[in-house]
């Protein structure tokens, strides 16, 4: 850092995008209460990340990290669908290295995000009638060191 009293500071959370897709409500012996549902579960589910910096203005910067899952059956079929993108206003005070920002607003943004998104998938999948869907913390910060490394290493 540039200065002493350089920081970035969280000032507000708020969800950005919200999807939930079940694709068998159709199916009568998938209700919540239906024990045909409890042997169909839990699915396999696969989860994606992304994680985006948009600079508002010269103090502040909107970091939002996207999750989308895809839960299967047994069978392969797709359950359900669910996608959430939580967003964070963070500002930047004092003067900031370039690359040291970049690095905060890649790594440590999302890691602070991280819990709301968790929070609100989980929720919207449980109001679904489905059970919960557990998701280890990530090291965002070694995820954005090892795709920097990647991009600054000689071909």
């Amino acid at each position: 850092m540039k200065s002493e009293t350089a920081k970035v500071s969280l000032e507000k959370t708020y969800i950005k995008d919200l999807s939930f897709e079940v694709a068998r409500s159709a199916t009568p012996e998938l209700s919540v209460s239906s024990p045909k549902l409890e042997e169909e579960m839990p699915p396999q589910s696969s989860v994606e990340f992304e994680t985006k910096v948009n600079k508002l203005d010269d103090e502040n910067y909107e970091s939002s990290i996207s999750a989308s899952v895809k839960a299967l059956n047994a069978d392969g079929e797709v359950v359900y669908i669910a996608e959430v993108t939580q967003a964070g206003i963070f500002r930047k005070v004092g003067e900031i290295d370039e690359e040291i920002l970049r690095r905060i607003m890649l790594g440590d943004c999302p890691a602070i995000l991280f819990p709301y998104l968790r929070e609100a998938l989980d929720s919207m999948i449980v109001k679904g009638g489905f059970p919960p869907l557990l998701i280890a913390p990530l090291d965002f910060r070694a995820s954005y060191d090892s795709l920097a490394e990647i991009n600054s290493s000689p071909e």
